[in-house]
């Protein structure tokens, strides 16, 4: 009668061993459902602060532009002569390249408060030296930028009617 036995410790181990796989299967798929939903969100928080970040630098960026009333003739000149300008970084030499300016520009105020008209106004060298100056200034300035922002790099270009 041994054959017609039925073995209830075989069969604990048969129902088991089949609740196991089934709660293995469903927990994989739970982790790997779980991990794609948190890598999409990760991805689209990372993507809205940086879109933030680029609205933000942007934005200062304008601000920053703006302040100088001769804007216009800066970014042209600068376009135009960028093989003939001395680019300076460090402000003490900008600083001193300022002064020199002022010397030889008598009764000019703020630097950024010339206007277009008093920039063509300027003699040729001293549309170089402002246009150096300015440039100095805002590139200390968009400089600090890395810090706050930490972007991967710093890019600037001119867009032009129709092209």
């Amino acid at each position: 009668m041994d054959g017609g036995k039925i073995n209830h410790k075989d069969n604990k181990k048969s129902i088991y061993s089949h609740v196991r796989k089934r709660l293995l299967v469903i927990f994989l798929v739970l982790d790997i459902a779980i991990t794609l939903v948190n890598s999409t969100v990760i991805a689209r928080l990372c993507i809205e602060r940086s879109v933030e970040d680029a609205n933000k630098m942007a934005g200062h960026v304008a601000s920053e532009m703006s302040e100088y009333k001769a804007i216009g003739g800066l970014v042209e000149y600068w376009h135009d002569h960028a093989d003939e300008m001395e680019l300076v970084y460090e402000e003490p030499r900008i600083d001193a390249m300022e002064g020199a300016f002022r010397a030889e520009n008598m009764g000019i105020g703020k630097l950024s408060s010339i206007t277009e008209d008093g920039f063509d106004k300027l003699t040729e060298e001293a549309r170089k030296q402002y246009a150096e100056i300015c440039h100095g200034r805002l590139s200390v300035e968009f400089d600090g930028m890395k810090t706050d922002f930490d972007p991967l790099f710093l890019s600037s270009f001119i867009v032009k009617d129709g092209v």
